[in-house]
């Protein structure tokens, strides 16, 4: 059964927010749904389950550092400091190749270490223009410091570099609905289940905004579907989380 009009409005405009909650990329919970952490990101396949909780071997992050502090020279990150005494920069080794220096960026972004999360992506992106991850993880980065136009013009980026990259299309169209661009949010959404049909974020994430267009059945069917893959995918939380949602949208069907 279809809600009336004033009931759909009252719980279109109480779900206002949870769109925003859903994204999958950075490890934020505004809402609804946490958003998977930057370790699950996988270049060859950018899916929910890839690579988790990756780390390099013997590498444990140094305490919070400025911006400057890291580095990257060739293939090697180092972090440098100003010597007091002689007024030179002294420069220390922390790990080589760029798959390592991806993962140390990673762990001080778990940190809360976000300004030199953002200094290495960004260096990488200057170093390694072809890859699309250090341009998707500045994104979220940025994303998460509240720069969301820079955070958009990271994510077009890790697509143009790679257009079947799942993550950056969801966290696109999240960046995008926040800026109450919810039309093309949707379509970043669908293009990003269209690469992943197991993308239970991108899919609940279009639930919620269908559902803010008035597109009540789609919505209810994409959640359903999301409710199923989080169920399969063990994320019971989340599975939770959505069926709340779920019921809640049934409760005001009339």
């Amino acid at each position: 059964m279809k809600t009336d009009s004033s009931a759909n409005k009252a719980l279109t405009k109480s779900l206002a927010g949870i769109v925003l909650g859903v994204l999958a990329g950075s490890g934020v919970s505004i809402c609804l749904l946490p958003q998977p952490t930057l370790a699950q990101i996988d270049d060859a396949q950018p899916s929910l389950n890839v690579r988790p909780n990756a780390r390099p071997r013997n590498v444990q992050p140094l305490p919070a550092a400025l911006p400057g502090d890291y580095e990257i020279k060739g293939n090697e990150l180092q972090r440098c400091a100003l010597n007091a005494t002689n007024n030179k920069k002294n420069c220390t080794a922390v790990v080589s190749g760029y798959e390592q220096i991806v993962i140390y960026g990673t762990q001080l972004f778990s940190q809360g270490n976000l300004p030199s999360a953002e200094s290495i992506f960004r260096q990488l992106t200057r170093s390694h223009p072809t890859e699309a991850t250090p341009h998707y993880k500045l994104g979220v980065t940025l994303d998460r410091l509240g720069r969301t136009d820079e955070a958009i013009t990271e994510y077009r980026q890790a697509i143009q570099i790679s257009p079947k990259h799942a993550l950056a299309r969801n966290s696109l169209g999240v960046a995008l609905a926040r800026q109450g661009q919810l039309p093309d949010a949707i379509n970043e959404w669908r293009s990003a289940i269209q690469i992943n049909a197991e993308y239970a974020d991108a899919l609940t994430n279009l639930g919620l905004g269908l559902l803010q267009q008035g597109q009540e059945a789609e919505a209810v069917e994409s959640l359903k579907k999301a409710k199923e893959l989080f169920m399969k995918q063990k994320e019971f939380q989340k599975a939770k989380q959505v069926d709340e949602l779920l019921q809640r949208i049934a409760s005001q069907a009339t």
